[in-house]
């Protein structure tokens, strides 16, 4: 159901469009029926995507929102989370950010804390987990653990690992293990 009549059965410009129970599920602007930009909600009427659309999808700078918080906030192509962007937890607090590809960390990336907000891993990723160069943190200090090379998720490589007492061991790691 449209807020205004469209003109020849197809909306454009600004405009709004209802469910079937009267609750809004698009506002914003349309071309030829399609919106283009502006908000998408639920049946609900909770706020689920905003920013540029093509084809009724997310394409372009845009915001996903998850049970009525942020989720994912950047760059979308054709409703995929792919580009530079920020992944949030629900506590509204930074999970990841970086560049994706279909919603995972590819290429240089962060990953913090749900508590604190800590940084724990830094450095390339392919997947959402660390292949390459990186860096992981203590869970609720800024004191590294781990620098070097990864693979998979698993230091892989030559690397470091630091202790509490400030002592360190510098191998050569295969996945995961020394």
């Amino acid at each position: 159901m449209w807020e205004k009549s469209p003109k020849k059965g197809v909306l454009n410009g600004k405009g709004k469009v209802f469910w079937s129970d009267g609750t809004l599920s698009h506002n914003g602007t349309f071309l030829e029926g399609d919106l283009i930009f502006g908000k998408v909600y639920d049946e609900d009427g909770q706020l689920i995507e905003e920013g540029r659309f093509k084809n009724n999808r997310l394409n372009g700078k845009g915001t996903r929102y998850k049970n009525g918080k942020k989720y994912q906030v950047g760059q979308f192509k054709n409703g995929n989370f792919t580009g530079e962007g920020t992944v949030y937890f629900e506590n509204g607090k930074k999970h990841m950010e970086g560049y994706f590809v279909n919603g995972m960390l590819e290429g240089q990336g962060k990953v913090y804390n749900s508590i604190t907000n800590n940084l724990t891993l830094q450095g390339t990723f392919k997947k959402s987990k660390l292949h390459g160069r990186g860096i992981e943190y203590e869970y609720d200090t800024p004191d590294i653990v781990y620098e070097g090379m990864w693979r998979e998720g698993l230091y892989h490589g030559k690397g470091t690992e630091y202790y509490t007492d400030g002592g360190y061991c510098s191998a050569n790691f295969v996945n995961g293990e020394k």
